[in-house]
Order: C-alpha cells, then structure tokens, then sequence
C-alpha cells in the first residue's frame, strides 16, 4: 500500500484513495499523482493511498491489463453517493476461503461526549487462499470470534458454534 507512512505521520488522507491488484499499483499510484497535478492539489507533492489486493486465481495477473488511463477515467468519474457493492471494480477478482468475494459496505452512527460520529468502511473481502484461519493485524482470530468459529473452522456460515 502507497501513501501510508504520510497518513500514519499526518493522520488523515490527503487524496485520492484506491484499490487494484498487485502487479497494478505503481500505475495506479502514477495516474493519482497525475490526476491531483491535474486538479492543482494543494500540496507540495503527491501521496495517494493505493492498496493492492492479489487477484491472480481469477485475474491474468501478469497481463497488466490495469492501465494509467483506467485509473485516471476513475478518479474523473468518481462520484459521491451509494458505493456498487458484489462483483464489480476489484471485488470481481476477489476469493474469501474458497468462497467468491468482493466488495462491501459498513456504517454504524455513534455519540461520543455528546458528539455525533458515523465511521463507514470499505471491504475488499480476499484472504486466506485456502487456509482455515483468519489474521488480523497478524494474530490468529480463530476461536476468539464467532465469525471466526463459523466461516473458518465449520467452514459454514449456519453452523452452530
């Protein structure tokens, strides 16, 4: 992931934020510098965040079929609203356990001394090619959550825990 030692440093983005597999992040990383060079981003210089999420069981991967052009229509056509959730975009490529992946939405509202918060997230589910086990920032969740119990050792949402 690009831009992240900014964003630890700073505490907040101060761009554009994407996804796309591996083998593509420098041309994304190149075309969010372009765009916000484009747009006269306030700034010295450039640190979009680009993430990457390997999508090489259902993607030819070595294709580099991701181009600058791809990643600039993008920024230009980004818009603000509801976000295509499922199998589009990155979530197209995206396997979770043997199970077909992809992207997701979350949102919860809170008070916190007397202040209204919303917290939204953006999922990419892919992980564990295979596995039988969750990591979380590098520890183990099996047996510690439920969803843990359900989807990675009975291998069955439904299953009693």
């Amino acid at each position: 992931m690009t831009g992240t030692t900014w964003l630890e440093e700073r505490g907040l983005v101060d761009g554009p934020i994407a996804i796309t597999n591996t083998h593509s992040v420098g041309v994304v990383r190149d075309a969010a510098v372009a765009w916000m060079v484009e747009k006269g981003w306030p700034a010295i210089w450039h640190t979009p965040v680009v993430a990457e999420t390997y999508n090489g069981g259902l993607n030819d991967i070595n294709g580099f079929h991701v181009t600058r052009d791809h990643a600039l229509d993008a920024m230009r056509n980004a818009s603000g609203g509801s976000v295509a959730e499922g199998v589009v975009g990155g979530g197209t490529g995206m396997v979770c356990n043997g199970f077909k992946g992809g992207i997701g939405t979350a949102s919860r509202q809170f008070a916190l001394l007397e202040e209204q918060y919303m917290v939204g997230v953006l999922v990419q589910c892919n992980y564990n090619w295979g596995g039988d086990n969750l990591r979380l920032g590098g520890v183990d969740m099996r047996g510690l959550l439920p969803v843990g119990r359900h989807c990675f050792i009975d291998r069955s949402i439904d299953a009693p825990s």
